[in-house]
């Protein structure tokens, strides 16, 4: 689990090894991702990679926490909120309970897990960001080059029908959507 830059908290679950049969496996079984050896290790042997992510990883956390020898601890901190993730269909935003629930399993994790590279960290800044509490759809008034005004992406989403992520990204990387550019008012 990691607390993401912006301001959520998001479920990894990976298997990366040199044998692709379990590997392969876990991907038949529980969707997600799969490299099929795209990338070798310094003797030149295949690296095989596993990926799910969020709410999908909630029925692969049920069955492989259960097989944890290692990770068990982390597996079923995560799991909770795995099981929530896909609970909350509509995305709707979530109750501070939840989020305090949320943080404490990510900082469970983080304590148990040994730092790799960088890492973010559950400092008091980003844990106040998680806990604010967000507006659905985007949360900023968007402003497009029209003139028209919309309270959140998701409105403007709406009226120009294209997808949420379509004018998130037009917005962060000042690119035209549907012809006109977006910005944050």
């Amino acid at each position: 689990m990691s607390l993401r830059k912006d301001g959520y908290i998001g479920i990894t679950v990976a298997i990366v090894m040199c044998d692709r049969a379990p590997v392969l496996a876990c991907f038949e079984r529980f969707g997600g991702s799969f490299e099929d050896g795209k990338y070798k290790t310094k003797t030149g042997r295949s690296v095989f990679r596993w990926v799910v992510s969020n709410a999908d990883a909630a029925e692969a956390l049920e069955v492989l926490s259960s097989l944890c020898l290692v990770k068990y601890l982390v597996a079923q901190a995560a799991l909770p909120c795995a099981q929530s993730m896909a609970a909350n269909k509509t995305r709707q935003p979530l109750s501070a309970a939840e989020k305090r629930a949320r943080l404490l399993a990510a900082e469970t994790i983080a304590r148990i897990n040994k730092p790799v590279g960088k890492r973010r960290v559950l400092d008091a800044a980003a844990t106040e960001a998680y806990l604010k509490e967000k507006t659905v759809g985007g949360g900023k008034a968007i402003r497009l080059s029209d003139g028209r005004e919309f309270p959140s992406i998701n409105a403007a989403a709406r009226a120009l029908n294209v997808t949420h992520a379509a004018v998130g990204h037009a917005k962060r990387k000042g690119r035209l959507v549907k012809g006109l550019r977006v910005e944050s008012i």
